[in-house]
């Protein structure tokens, strides 16, 4: 997805989606279209997205997802995308996703060996 390649390494210093560290940087994004299973309903097609970072992304990830979501529904072009990215500012990005139907799959930590 040429989008999800464009976030690769993204990252936001602006008031309103502030790292905790410099390290706060989405490393890798990956998105798949999926069948998952919830509850009583059999499957759901799903678009899972997977970002991956050294620290908290305070607010990225659902910003990163309002931005899929906007392209997809042809609000946002790849230029689009390009031109929020260059701004610097998240008062350029699409809306952010509302966190409903986004969840915390896993946390992961590099512990070093002992």
């Amino acid at each position: 997805m040429k989008v999800a390649d464009d976030l690769h390494g993204c990252h936001s210093n602006s008031e309103a989606v502030i790292p905790l560290s410099s390290s706060a940087r989405i490393n890798e994004v990956q998105t798949t279209n999926e069948d998952v299973e919830f509850g009583k309903r059999r499957f759901h097609r799903c678009l899972v997205v997977t970002a991956r970072a050294r620290a908290f992304l305070y607010h990225q990830v659902r910003l990163l997802v309002g931005v899929l979501k906007a392209v997809g529904t042809g609000n946002l072009t790849v230029p689009d995308v390009e031109r929020i990215l260059n701004a610097k500012t998240v008062a350029a990005a699409s809306p952010m996703a509302p966190a409903c139907g986004l969840y915390l799959g896993k946390v992961k930590y590099d512990l070093p060996s002992s």
